[in-house]
């Protein structure tokens, strides 16, 4: 399944000024244990203490209460980026798949972090119906 994420597309500084663009990149959504074993290769300090399952849950959870969006804490984000990361099959490390996103434009940052919500939510529904 493909998941568009907005990103940016350029970041430079030109005649003093900041010139920043954006776009959208499609990441492969994968569900099958390669996930988890994505989860235990690139973050073996908390899946040692948790299932990505387990981690996905409890990251969404946290997300569909927050009321304010942009109120995020960063430590938090990152645990989002964690999540979706181990579901995209990719072969971005951990941080070049941070630095294709932008957090300066409230904006982009909304849309970013709906679009997420968005990846959430099927990961949960498809988890839901594989439990059924």
């Amino acid at each position: 399944m493909k998941i568009t994420l907005p990103i940016k597309s350029k970041d430079e500084i030109k005649d003093g000024k900041r010139i920043l663009a954006y776009g959208e990149k499609e990441f492969e959504l994968d569900m099958s244990l390669n996930c988890q074993m994505r989860w235990e290769s690139k973050f073996p300090e908390q899946a040692g203490k948790e299932d990505l399952i387990s981690y996905t849950q409890r990251i969404h959870t946290v997300l569909e209460t927050q009321k304010n969006l942009n109120k995020l804490t960063a430590p938090f984000m990152i645990s989002m980026f964690k999540t979706i990361y181990c579901y995209f099959d990719t072969d971005l490390t951990f941080v070049q798949f941070l630095k294709l996103f932008d957090f300066s434009s409230l904006e982009y940052t909304g849309q970013l972090i709906n679009k997420i919500k968005e990846v959430f939510e099927v990961i949960s529904s498809e988890a839901s119906e594989k439990n059924s």
